[in-house]
C-alpha cells in the first residue's frame, strides 16, 4: 500500500475545496482501516457454494482494468498469476484443496479499486481457509537498485507470523535477492489483510525495476524454483497447524 490544487480566495470555491478534502480523505481511510464497505452484486463461483473445506486462498495481485507495476518489460499482474498457478499447482499435488481469487488476467467482479479489493475479501471470507496469501510485486517511483523481498502481516496475530516466517526462510535458500523481512501491517493497514477473517499475508516477491529480481520474476525455471520455496513454507505452516 497526490495532486494539490491551488485555490483562489472567494468564499464559494473555499468550501468546494473543503467538500473535495472532505471525501478525498474519506475515501484514503476507507483503503487503509477496516470498514464495512458493501459489497454490488457480487458474483462468487459456484465452487464456493459447496461443502468444500478449503485449506488455502490464493490471491494473484491486481489483474483485468489493474496492471499493477510495470518495468522491464514486466507486467506485475501476469507474474503474480503466473506465480499463484505454480504454488496453487504444486499444493494441490500434496493433496491441499486452493481457492484462487483469480485464475486469468480478466476479472468481471470490479472496475476500480475499492470494489475489487471488497469482492478480494469477500471471497477469501467466503471460502473460510485456513490461510491466505496474497502475491504482488515490489516497485519504487526512482529505481535506487533496491532489490528483494518481503511479506506483509498482522504482528499481532501469532500464525500469521509464524506462516511469514517459514515463507521468508524457504525463499532464502534460494540466494537470489535480499531478504528484506516481515512488515508489520497494523502499523500502516492493508484492505485485504485487515478484513480477511483468518491468518493472511501480502508476499512482495520482488522489485520489478531490479535487475536483480528481474532474474527470478522473468526466468521460467528460477521462477519456478521460487514458487517451490513459497509452497513449502505453506505446506510446513499447514502441517503444524493440522498437528496442534
Amino acid at each position: 500500500m497526490k495532486q494539490k490544487r491551488k485555490l483562489k480566495t472567494s468564499k464559494a470555491l473555499s468550501s468546494i475545496a473543503i467538500l473535495e478534502g472532505i471525501v478525498i480523505v474519506s475515501m484514503v481511510i476507507l483503503c487503509l482501516v477496516k470498514t464495512d464497505l458493501p459489497i454490488v452484486e457480487s458474483i462468487l463461483p459456484e465452487q464456493l457454494h459447496g461443502s468444500k473445506e478449503y485449506d488455502v486462498v490464493l490471491d494473484a495481485g491486481h489483474g483485468g482494468f489493474d496492471s499493477g507495476a510495470m518495468d522491464q518489460n514486466l507486467i506485475e499482474k501476469d507474474i503474480t498469476l503466473q506465480m499463484s498457478k505454480q504454488i496453487g499447482k504444486i499444493l494441490e499435488r500434496h493433496g491441499y484443496n486452493v481457492a484462487y481469487i483469480r485464475e486469468g488476467n480478466a476479472i468481471d467482479w470490479a472496475t476500480d479499486e475499492l470494489s475489487d479489493l471488497a469482492y478480494r475479501v469477500e471471497y477469501a471470507n467466503q471460502t473460510k481457509a485456513k490461510l491466505l496469501l496474497s502475491i504482488h510485486v515490489n516497485s519504487e517511483e526512482v529505481n535506487s537498485g533496491t532489490c528483494g523481498f518481503e511479506i506483509w502481516g498482522k504482528g499481532s496475530d501469532a500464525i500469521a507470523m509464524r506462516f511469514a516466517e517459514r515463507i521468508l526462510s524457504n525463499i532464502d535458500t534460494l540466494g537470489y535477492t535480499q531478504n528484506r523481512g516481515f512488515k508489520n501491517q497494523d502499523d500502516a493497514p492493508l484492505y485485504l489483510l485487515e478484513n480477511t477473517q483468518f491468518p493472511s499475508l501480502l508476499l512482495e516477491a520482488g522489485f520489478i525495476g531490479s535487475e536483480i529480481d528481474a532474474y527470478y520474476l522473468r526466468s521460467g525455471t528460477a521462477q519456478k524454483k521460487f514458487c517451490e520455496q513459497v509452497a513449502m513454507g505453506i505446506m510446513e505452516i499447514l502441517q503444524e497447524l493440522e498437528e496442534e
